[in-house]
Formats: structure tokens, sequence, C-alpha cells
């Protein structure tokens, strides 16, 4: 009796584990389903709620508010040199292509609404002062395949610099930069100074049809934005999502293996909110108040 009972003792164990483990996944998935439809409601009505205040934010002029934003991104280290750009889109009087963009042998730093300088599909100045910096070429590319991209912004902060030498994709896995949730394209690629169309070719490719930020292979970052704000918000976080991966990885023995995921499904809708236009114009125009006084800026 005794032999039988050690025979199929492993095998009713295992089938009553089996069963346990079978109906304990399927009442997490029902959890996870009726959290998943809590969250969804919870996330439409805070973007109801946040996108009703963006009447509240001040309406200031392309250039002003160009500005400003550059102050934004140098306050974190993205300035400092002369390879950052942050361009827009307009058209020139035949209604082609056209942007604004910095004049040539400004910082982030120096910024004020008067520098900027507006430019044909080849780069020729149309208004204003001064030459582009040949590098926005690649801006150009981007807006001429994505008519949906308002603004662009590229940059060489510390940290997405430090990352970009590294060989390793971005990776998203935390909330606060959610918005970047499968959505952070790599070019493993670096072609070189980008005064030719090389790098707008490959980065044209790279983002395609839906995507709207970029780790650039021993460059940088490139981000787009529906706006002004939503480019700034994404270069600001993209540069916070670098310093995390950096902090974690040498947490971690400078590798990416073995460390958790966050979950699809709420990934997706924390990506949703964080970049509606309420929480984006929230933060960008917090960061330009602050900025506004601690800078003395005033142009504004």
């Amino acid at each position: 009796m005794l032999k039988i009972l050690f025979v199929f003792l492993p095998l009713i164990v295992g089938s009553c584990y089996h069963l346990f483990f079978v109906k304990a996944e399927a009442q997490a998935e029902m959890l996870r389903e009726d959290l998943s439809s809590s969250l969804q409601t919870a996330v439409r009505n805070a973007q109801k709620i946040a996108n009703s205040l963006t009447s509240t934010h001040p309406e200031y002029p392309l250039t002003t508010n160009m500005a400003i934003a550059s102050h934004i991104l140098a306050n974190q280290g993205h300035g400092g040199t002369l390879s950052g750009q942050i361009t827009c889109r307009d058209v020139d009087e035949n209604g082609e292509l056209a942007m604004w963009t910095a004049a040539y042998g400004y910082a982030f730093e120096e910024m004020t609404p008067d520098k900027f300088i507006k430019t044909n599909a080849r780069a020729e100045t149309i208004e204003g002062n001064g030459g582009p910096n040949m590098a926005v070429r690649f801006h150009l590319h981007v807006y001429g395949y994505r008519p949906d991209v308002k603004c662009i912004v590229h940059s060489h902060p510390p940290y997405t610099t430090a990352l970009s030498q590294m060989g390793v994709p971005m990776r998203i896995a935390h909330m606060d930069p959610m918005a970047f949730y499968e959505d952070v394209q790599y070019l493993p690629v670096w072609p070189g100074i980008p005064f030719g169309n090389e790098e707008g070719e490959m980065i044209e490719k790279l983002l395609g049809d839906k995507y709207n930020s970029a780790l650039l292979a021993h460059h940088g970052l490139l981000v787009t934005g529906k706006s002004l704000e939503e480019a700034v918000y994404r270069a600001y976080f993209f540069e916070k999502a670098a310093q995390m991966q950096m902090l974690t990885m040498a947490a971690n023995g400078g590798k990416l293996d073995g460390l958790p995921e966050t979950d699809k499904s709420f990934s997706e809708y924390a990506r949703d909110w964080r970049i509606s236009e309420g929480p984006v114009k929230a933060h960008y125009y917090s960061w330009a108040r602050q900025t506004i006084a601690k800078n003395h800026l005033t142009f504004v």
C-alpha cells in the first residue's frame, strides 16, 4: 500500500498544484481585467480634468515660447554647446515647408525671441538675421516625411550622451518616463557630422509613421511633438529616462539582463495619460514659470 502511495503521491500533489495554479492564474487575470478597465476609466477622467485646465496657460508668441523652452532644457543640461536645436514647422510665402530655428552661434542658455530665424526647406534663411546650424537638415527630413510633427528637439544632454555610447537601446520601466513606452527607437549607426542628408534619411525611416523618439548612437536624442510643449516634454523626460537607466545598469553590473518589465496594458494606459495634452502642458508651464523666475528672463 505504501509503495502504491509513494508512486501516486507525486502525481496527486502535482495535479492539485496544477489545478491550484491554473485557478490562481485565472483569478489573477480576472483581477487584472477589472483593474485594467478601472484604470482606463480613471485615465479618461483624469485627461478630461487636466485638459480643461489648458486654457489657463499663457499664450506666448512662438519665438518667445521657443526661447523659454531653450532655457528650460539648458537648466537640465541640454545646453552648453551649439549642438542642440529646437525647431518648429511653418510655411513660406508659397505655402511650402519652412521652419523656425536658432541662428547659428547661440546656445540654449542665450536664446531670446530675436535670435530665431525662419528657413525654407533648403535651410536658407527667409526671415530674421543669420544662418542656421547646418545640422538642422535632418529636422527638415522629418518634417517633410511626417506632417503630424510640429516641433522637434535634438540635444546632447549628459546621461543621454553617455547611454548613446554604450550600444544599448533605451529601456522604459518606470512610471515617470512612461510616455516613451514602446515609442523609443534606436539608431545604432553614427553617420558622422550631420551636415548631409544621410542622418536625416536614417532618422526619417527610423521614426516611420508613428514613432516620436530616438536614441542616436554616439550622438544624442531626437524627439518630436504635435506642439512645442510636447516636444520639450519628451526631451526633458528622455534625459530623465537615460539617467534612470544608467543608474539601474550601474546597480546591475552594467547590464539590462534579468531586470523586470512593466505590465503592457498598464504601461499603455500610463503612456496615454502622460503624453496627453493636459499633463504635457501642466508640466511644461510649471517648468516655464520656474525657469522665468530662476533665469530672470526679461523678454517674457
